[in-house]
């Protein structure tokens, strides 16, 4: 009996150590499971709280070693919100709006890859009315305000980013507010700054260096020009190296053509970009010719006060440097030459005046515009109100010379016209239209001005038949054409006489006639 007991006892002790020892174990998993809660949960979101979001875009420029990251100011970036937030039970949950409810993606707890997948699939649904556009500042930065809680996306259209050819961003979700996790606790950061990854993938092989050489000379450092009408021809080539012995890929020496101008240009063009090139004056076979004996014993050296080096980037394609033949005097034939410009403007009542009319010009050596300096200048306007024609003329041999000419409006015969007729007013910002230029000067423009008043009025030709060159007043504007008169009266006059004579004749025989 007292045996029973015993084990009846021993039985209860050990079925209550087992509850007791179950307790526990359920307790310890229980305070796990609660600080694992809470080391997620996030708090509630502030009442009427809105967030902001800044994007900054920026590019790596690979040319450079240090301060290669660079803003892009002027681009455009779009937003657009896709689902709303909520926090229930210190769990984040984020459910879509309608417009996207058809793609069935759940944002909550998605991983960085799903994200930009669900990115991808949300940018075609979006509507025009809820998308917001956004344009850089000068620090490449764009902000957004007043979001409400939410899933955005961010994304941009195809060219935004041409100007620093940098292909468009790839489209991303951030949330605003975003979630910020830490030891000492979770919170909502309602300021959030995005920077998105851009990429340089653009064209590698639109390369374009332009080359410009000049015939200068060391002694008066002024610039001149080859006998005139008569062609000189000189060489470049480019190279990848500084002793330019590698010819860059795809390239031959490209000549260099003067012809009564004191520079010519080649152009290389579809140029691997991001590199750097080395240009050097050739003889048109491949080989490098520093220097060359030409003429009167008159040495012609290369020199390259810009250097020989040329680098392009992807961002900044094209490329251009001016380099030299030098002499120590001026060659037997050559001249020192200048730029005179003519522009031809048209205006109506004191606002530029765009017509698709030709007018002309003559560039003359004396007052009277009776001889003329080359060929008839044709001003064919296009549909604009200005339309300029640069001219290469002679100054003269020496830099101490000067060449003084007169440009006038003339008719397409290149006869002078000299002013406007009833339709316009024809002015000169050149007194006379006279410029002088010289070697130290060598540049300067005659802008020819016709003003119209009457609304509506169409540009017609002028007829130059019977009409002399005008004088001009110390403003410079032609004054009113002065016309001969070249009707014959006396023929009227006969006429009218004889007219005279046979009606008196027939009032005479009617009276014969009655009697």
């Amino acid at each position: 009996m007292v045996r029973r007991t015993s084990n009846r006892k021993e039985k209860m002790t050990g079925w209550l150590a087992a509850v007791l020892i179950t307790a526990v174990l359920m307790a310890c998993l229980m305070v796990t499971g609660i600080m694992a809660s809470e080391k997620d949960r996030m708090p509630d979101l502030e009442a009427g709280a809105q967030g902001s979001l800044k994007v900054t875009m920026t590019y790596t420029d690979p040319n450079l070693e240090t301060d290669n990251v660079k803003v892009m100011p002027d681009v455009q970036v779009k937003l657009a919100c896709v689902a709303s937030l909520e926090v229930n039970g210190g769990s984040a949950d984020y459910t879509l709006l309608d417009a996207y409810q058809s793609t069935g993606i759940e944002l909550t707890g998605m991983t960085a890859a799903d994200s930009h997948t669900a990115a991808e699939r949300l940018v075609p649904l979006t509507v025009a009315g809820d998308v917001v556009t956004g344009t850089t500042a000068h620090d490449g930065t764009v902000t957004f305000q007043g979001l409400e809680p939410g899933m955005y996306l961010v994304f941009q259209d195809a060219e935004a980013n041409t100007a620093y050819r940098v292909d468009a961003i790839a489209t991303f979700l951030v949330p605003v507010p975003y979630p910020l996790q830490s030891e000492g606790g979770n919170a909502w950061e309602y300021e959030v700054g995005v920077q998105p990854k851009t990429e340089l993938p653009g064209p590698r092989n639109n390369g374009v260096i332009r080359v410009t050489k000049q015939l200068f000379n060391t002694e008066t450092q002024l610039a001149y020009n080859p006998p005139e009408n008569e062609e000189l021809v000189f060489y470049v080539g480019l190279f990848m190296d500084e002793a330019c012995t590698v010819r860059a890929a795809g390239t031959t020496d490209l000549p260099l053509r003067f012809l009564n101008s004191d520079t010519a240009e080649a152009v290389f063009e579809n140029l691997e970009t991001d590199a750097t090139y080395y240009i050097a004056e050739t003889d048109g076979n491949g080989t490098v010719v520093p220097s060359a004996l030409k003429g009167e014993d008159v040495l012609f050296e290369a020199l390259y006060p810009q250097g020989q080096t040329v680098s392009i980037t992807r961002q900044a394609p094209e490329g251009a440097i001016t380099f030299q033949n030098a002499t120590t005097g001026l060659p037997f034939g050559y001249y020192y030459g200048g730029t005179l410009t003519i522009t031809k403007k048209t205006v109506m009542d004191g606002v530029d005046y765009e017509t698709d009319d030709t007018f002309y010009a003559g560039l003359f050596t004396d007052e009277n515009f009776r001889t003329r300096y080359g060929d008839v200048i044709e001003l064919k306007m296009d549909g604009s109100s200005s339309f300029s024609v640069p001219l290469e003329v002679n100054i003269g041999t020496s830099e101490n010379d000067s060449a003084t000419y007169y440009v006038t409006e003339t008719d397409k015969n290149g006869r002078p016209i000299g002013a406007g007729g009833q339709e316009f007013t024809m002015s000169v910002n050149k007194a006379g239209g006279k410029v002088t230029l010289s070697p130290a000067e060598p540049d300067d423009e005659v802008v020819i001005t016709n003003s119209f008043t009457e609304a509506g009025s169409e540009i017609t030709e002028i007829s130059t038949e019977n009409v002399e060159v005008g004088s001009s007043n110390s403003n410079g504007n032609l004054q009113n054409p002065r016309t001969g008169d070249s009707t014959p009266l006396l023929k009227y006059v006969l006429l009218m006489a004889a007219a005279l004579g046979v009606l008196l004749g027939g009032l005479r025989f009617r009276r014969r006639y009655r009697r």
